[in-house]
């Protein structure tokens, strides 16, 4: 793979582009997967990350896959959208900013892809660490002939620039290193004002959800509306997200080993092994499979993009993550929408429940009574029905959680029609609540 430098300049859309926007283990060469002592060592340390929530097979399954698969080619940026390239009905676009609307110096380019009339009000999606932009686009079609639509790559991930962490690296010199979520918030909110979308509806998953929550209460006046899925409120299990702690204990051997294993963990997730006690494990629900056209194309979008952006993401939040995130809750001045999927095993229900959590962690633990077990999951499903999402979100002048049926982690392509009437619905209600 040829390197570019760091003061090279992308001919297709005339942005520099970072010289830390490489794959790690990229080769001089075109198309020559990573080094065999690489792969085998990644091989035998990817289990540790999903040890704790995986079937066993993951290892025998992890090692083949690995040392056989073709998806461990990086295709580079040479390979990528151009600026201005139609794909479907939307187009891949592209933005560089070099500093804040906050005056702070930074280096980064973003990947978006647009879609509508720039005239309608806007939508923003952002997404997980290995979900790239066009697992949004089922939801998007929903969208697309009412709404003004923008899904932006967060940094690091899939076609928008890497940049080391100095968590890390503490000597690095690159303006793009600091991975703070509510930084990350204020580069994605100046790189969108560069655009021009001034003020939008926030559709935020998983990993950037997470993200959001540190910088929507920083800009109370960009956020018309702010909707969440795929990610914990209230509480959060170690047992769900193993890999923080590995992170966090071995961020160098969690730095390379993240580099080759995107397709991997999209497989994994969605349960597409093949090898059916493995696919038991998956984060999606057991009667989804995902589309054999949309499966391709996610998997030849992660040949091209990288996941350590997930790493860094980690090493970078603040602690204790969950209490932090419930004092910023308090500051959302905007309507506030939950979705969740009641299939999802990264963020089961009870995470959701609010004061029966702990009575019902309690209720699991070794030596208490059967009855009074059933006792607590009875209570525990009734105050599901009854949670109120204004508990957390109090300066809030509307918040609801609603649930999916027979969907996991994944709502916007699992579920895109009761997903996007949940959205259409709280759209509609909080009509009045929106500054015109």
């Amino acid at each position: 793979q040829r390197r570019v430098r760091s003061s090279g300049i992308n001919a297709e859309y005339g942005t520099p582009i970072p010289k830390y926007h490489l794959h790690p283990f990229a080769s001089k060469q075109k198309k020559r997967s990573a080094m065999p002592s690489c792969k085998l060592l990644c091989s035998l340390l990817i289990p540790l990350i999903f040890l704790l929530n995986t079937h066993l097979l993951f290892f025998p399954y992890a090692f083949i896959e690995i040392l056989t698969s073709p998806d461990e080619v990086y295709l580079g940026p040479e390979f990528w959208p151009k600026h201005g390239e139609k794909e479907d009905f939307f187009v891949h676009k592209y933005i560089h900013i070099d500093k804040t609307l906050h005056g702070n110096p930074t280096n980064v380019t973003f990947h978006y892809i647009e879609a509508g009339d720039p005239k309608n009000e806007k939508i923003v999606f952002t997404m997980g660490a290995s979900e790239p932009a066009i697992v949004y686009t089922e939801l998007m079609k929903r969208f697309v002939d009412e709404y003004h639509l923008i899904v932006i790559d967060g940094k690091g991930s899939v076609y928008s620039s890497l940049h080391p962490s100095s968590e890390i690296d503490p000597e690095t010199t690159d303006p793009g290193s600091n991975w703070d979520p509510a930084f990350q918030g204020e580069e994605m909110v100046t790189a969108l004002d560069a655009i021009g979308v001034k003020k939008f509806n926030l559709i935020s998953s998983d990993l950037m959800s997470i993200v959001t929550s540190f910088w929507v209460p920083n800009w109370p006046d960009r956020v018309l509306r702010y909707i969440r899925a795929q990610s914990h409120v209230g509480v959060q299990s170690y047992s769900a997200v193993p890999q923080g702690r590995f992170f966090r204990g071995f961020p160098r051997t969690a730095e390379k080993l993240l580099s080759s294993i995107r397709v991997i963990i999209w497989k994994v997730i969605t349960g597409g092994t093949g090898v059916s006690l493995l696919d038991k494990e998956r984060r999606t629900s057991k009667s989804f499979t995902v589309p054999k056209e949309l499966n391709e194309k996610v998997i030849k979008v992660l040949r091209s993009g990288n996941v350590v952006m997930w790493l860094y993401f980690w090493l970078s939040l603040p602690k204790p993550t969950v209490r932090i995130q419930i004092q910023l809750f308090k500051e959302v001045k905007c309507p506030v929408l939950l979705i969740q999927g009641i299939e999802d095993k990264a963020q089961p229900y009870w995470f959701f429940d609010g004061s029966q959590r702990f009575e019902y962690q309690r209720a699991l633990q070794p030596g208490v009574d059967e009855l009074e077990v059933q006792r607590v999951i009875a209570k525990t499903e009734e105050e599901k029905e009854k949670w109120r999402a204004d508990k957390y979100f109090s300066s809030s002048p509307y918040a609801e959680l609603v649930w999916i049926e027979d969907c996991g982690h994944f709502p916007h392509f699992e579920k895109p029609d009761e997903y996007a009437e949940h959205v259409r619905r709280f759209f509609s209600l909080t009509a009045d609540l929106i500054p015109q």
